[in-house]
């Protein structure tokens, strides 16, 4: 096989599909078929608010699953509005805070506290070794952990 040959694309590339910057995004993907996506009301509202939303209009929806357990939206909300209430009394907006949980709910949930109480959330995996976890302390510098 020729050298040449190897770069030659055997399959569609993304010139084939992709559209030029002024086009509004998403709205010809790969079949070249306008897309509109559905105006949910969502798109000025920050993560906080926007699961707000979805709690409110559909609280007893399922929301988090992590193995046998689950939360509804509702019970999510309720705890990471908790949460956040008690991350903002002690914090100042913009603030770091470490997460390290190696339960799915758990960390969801103070994910969504975080992002409620205006904080930035830094997720830190349990399972990666202490020394890491440290230098990722290190260097991210959350106020809090």
């Amino acid at each position: 096989m020729p050298p040449d040959s190897i770069h030659a694309p055997t399959h569609p590339t993304i010139d084939s599909w992709w559209t030029p910057p002024n086009d509004p995004p998403d709205r010809h993907g790969p079949t070249n078929h306008p897309f509109d996506p559905p105006d949910l009301g969502f798109s000025d509202r920050s993560i906080f608010a926007t699961f707000t939303a979805i709690a409110t209009r559909q609280p007893n929806a399922p929301a988090i699953r992590g193995g046998a357990r689950g939360l509804t939206y509702a019970q999510a909300h309720q705890l990471a509005q908790s949460l956040a209430r008690r991350i903002a009394a002690v914090t100042a907006p913009g603030d770091g805070i470490a997460v390290l949980l190696n339960d799915d709910l758990e960390v969801v949930v103070a994910q969504m506290a975080c992002f409620g109480a205006g904080r930035v959330c830094l997720l830190l995996n349990p399972a990666h070794p202490a020394e890491r976890i440290a230098t990722i302390l290190a260097s991210a510098a959350p106020g809090h952990c």
